[in-house]
């Protein structure tokens, strides 16, 4: 059996690929997100958080590099630090629905915020208005805002990966 028929050996290999090249040229931030990005899908959630958190330390607040602390911290189990970077991710591209359903989730199931939570969807919704699964999904959304903290959270996140419009990565 071909080591790369295992997904682990394989990101092994691809992270042995970032650290040959890191060695040439050790502050490449997109290498350092790459590598980190493949340590994450590895679970190796500290390792993965040493490196977004070095490139939050040397100021690289892109998009993507706050996407993916979202979802180390998470992966850490620490809420606070995801929520303050996904903050700063939506403040960075709220045009993003992965990122403002998310946090909708968090102000509404987290924070008991639902005022928040409302404006966000109805942002999402004017954004996506000629699409006609985000509407449906927003309107329901808002119909289980009522529920439980748990079953708002799951069914929300369910409801989004069942459309097919996201993959589940964030």
């Amino acid at each position: 059996m071909n080591s790369l028929d295992n997904p682990i050996a394989m990101y092994d290999v691809l992270i042995e690929c970032c650290d040959s090249t890191l060695k040439y040229n050790p502050r490449n931030r997109s290498l350092l997100r790459m590598k980190g990005r493949y340590l994450y899908t590895r679970e190796s959630y500290y390792d993965a958080w040493d490196i977004f958190a070095g490139l939050l330390g040397e100021r690289d607040s892109t998009f993507t590099t706050l996407k993916d602390s979202v979802l180390t911290a998470e992966a850490l189990k620490r809420p606070g630090v995801a929520m303050e970077f996904r903050e700063k991710a939506y403040a960075k591209d709220s045009s993003d629905i992965a990122v403002d359903l998310a946090l909708a989730v968090q102000y509404v199931g987290r924070l008991g915020m639902k005022e928040r939570g409302y404006q966000i969807l109805e942002y999402v919704d004017y954004l996506n208005s000629p699409k006609p699964w985000i509407a449906v999904r927003v309107e329901y959304t808002r119909a289980r805002f009522a529920q439980s903290r748990e079953a708002f959270i799951r069914h929300t996140y369910n409801a989004y990966i069942a459309s097919g419009e996201l993959d589940g990565s964030y």
